[in-house]
C-alpha cells in the first residue's frame, strides 16, 4: 500500500494502474471478485487519465472476465468488446487474442453460435500472428549475434 500512497504523491500514474491492478489480480484469486472489480476500475481510472491505451484495454479485459466469472454475460460481452476494439486499433495482437478467446466463451453460453465461431476463428488467427512475430524476432536475433561474433573474430 506505500507504492500507492508514493505513486499517488508523485503523479506516477502508470505505476499507480499497475499495481492497482496486481492488487485487483490477488483479489481474483482469492475469488473477491466485487473487491477486484474495484481496483481494476480506479487503475482504468488513471490509465484514461494518461490515455494509456493497453494499459486501457487491459483494465476492460479483467472487469469483463470478472462479469464473466459471475456469469453476467451482458456486462461481459460489454467490457470484452471494449477491450478487443481498442485492441484492435493498436494492433495489440494478445490482448486482441484474449478478448477474442473471451467472447467466444461468451458468445457461446449466449447460444450465439455464428458469433462464437467467428470470434474462435480470430483467436486462432492471432496465435498465429503471435508465434510468426515471435518466430520472426527470434530468427533476427539469430542473425544479429552470429553477425556480431562472426565480426568478433568468436
Amino acid at each position: 500500500m506505500q507504492a500507492l500512497e508514493l505513486d499517488k504523491k508523485e503523479k506516477n500514474y502508470k505505476s499507480l494502474a499497475n499495481t492497482l491492478l496486481n492488487i485487483g489480480k490477488i483479489y481474483i484469486h482469492t475469488k473477491q471478485y466485487d473487491t477486484a472489480l474495484i481496483y481494476f476500475n480506479k487503475a482504468l481510472e488513471y490509465q484514461k487519465k494518461i490515455d494509456l491505451k493497453r494499459g486501457i484495454a487491459l483494465s476492460y479485459y479483467n472487469i469483463a472476465s470478472i462479469y464473466y466469472q459471475q456469469n453476467k454475460l451482458q456486462e461481459a460481452e460489454k467490457y470484452a468488446l471494449k477491450s478487443f476494439n481498442i485492441a484492435k486499433n493498436i494492433s495489440y495482437l494478445i490482448r486482441i487474442k484474449n478478448a477474442a478467446e473471451l467472447l467466444t466463451k461468451i458468445y457461446a453460453d449466449q447460444k450465439k453460435w455464428e458469433q462464437a465461431y467467428k470470434m474462435n476463428k480470430l483467436a486462432r488467427e492471432m496465435q498465429d500472428s503471435i508465434w510468426n512475430e515471435k518466430n520472426q524476432k527470434a530468427t533476427i536475433e539469430q542473425q544479429l549475434r552470429y553477425k556480431y561474433e562472426k565480426q568478433a573474430g568468436c
